[in-house]
């Protein structure tokens, strides 16, 4: 059966018997303007209905969950399936949505911000550090037991980092350049050494939710154990890692830590060129009511220059 629906009044305008090889085409020939909606019997007796109770017909939407279709032949006015077909097509369901946004390995600040990444990468490296530390102390300790020295490694150089953060909560940005000093012991598996490392921080910071802006510069100091674990022979090419700790002239900053690995080239075992990655803690006291904790930790990237004697 066919029902034509008057555009303006959205009510029953006329019921139609009309022969079965007819078009809706046809129909809409016939009555020019108007819509003309395929239903079936039931359907057709519940908006009959309406229509003699002077409601206005509620047409419903194609694609909805509730089918229309099926409706009791029965018809009561109120009843449950009047009211589901009423809501259904009143309320079009949201298509459920799919999160595409999610992305891994993106170090400039998705949902995930890449912050696991770095958390792990960081642990895996204090881990790292602490074992070492602990091997070669009692390695050193052991053979000044024995009488012996072991032989002493020094290291002078300059280093030049990048901090990099884009996170949901903030922007940060900056640069950390200053001097080291390196003195270590040579054990079994390279270098064990002490650094001490200040320089000079400009660290510029935006909160995404308030869009306030911060700039930070000041002189930083940093110390703690480094290692350095040859490919092959010692003073060729090998691996380091560090782990330095200390703080800032600025006193917005508290805690500043850094973990660097990095790959060192060695000329004439004198002069180096390092390449390296890692994290940096950095606590801005003056955010800390902004921002969450884990997002202290920023990406940083750099290199280094140094001579050994």
């Amino acid at each position: 059966m066919s029902l034509v629906l008057n555009p303006l009044q959205n009510c029953l305008a006329k019921e139609i018997k009309l022969p079965k090889k007819l078009s809706v085409g046809d129909i809409k020939k016939q009555f020019p303007g108007a819509r003309v909606l395929k239903v079936s019997p039931e359907e057709f007796e519940v908006y009959k209905r309406r229509y003699a109770e002077n409601v206005p017909v509620v047409v419903p939407v194609a694609n909805r969950t509730y089918n229309p279709c099926s409706f009791d032949k029965g018809y009561q006015p109120g009843s449950l399936i009047e009211q589901k077909a009423q809501y259904y097509s009143e309320h079009p369901e949201p298509m459920p949505g799919l999160d595409f946004d999610t992305n891994w390995w993106n170090w400039s600040g998705s949902s995930s911000d890449g912050k696991e990444i770095l958390v792990i990468v960081a642990v895996i490296g204090v881990v790292v550090v602490a074992a070492l530390v602990v091997y070669s102390v009692s390695y050193i300790v052991t053979m000044a037991q024995a009488g012996f020295k072991c032989e002493v490694w020094r290291d002078l150089g300059a280093r030049f980092s990048y901090v990099q953060d884009n996170s949901n909560t903030q922007i940060r940005s900056g640069r950390m350049n200053g001097l080291y000093y390196s003195q270590g012991f040579i054990v079994p598996f390279g270098v064990m050494g002490l650094t001490g490392e200040v320089g000079q921080h400009d660290l510029n910071m935006t909160v995404k939710a308030t869009s306030e802006e911060r700039q930070f510069k000041g002189a930083y100091f940093l110390a703690g154990p480094s290692f350095t674990i040859p490919f092959g022979r010692l003073g060729g090419p090998a691996f380091q890692i560090e782990l330095l700790a200390g703080t800032s002239s600025e006193s917005n900053i508290g805690l500043m830590s850094t973990l660097r690995l990095g790959v060192e080239f060695n000329i004439e075992n004198r002069f180096s060129l390092g390449l390296n990655i890692g994290a940096a803690l950095i606590n801005v006291r003056d955010f800390d009511n902004y921002i969450r904790d884990n997002d202290q930790l920023n990406f940083l990237s750099g290199m280094a220059t140094s001579f050994r004697w």
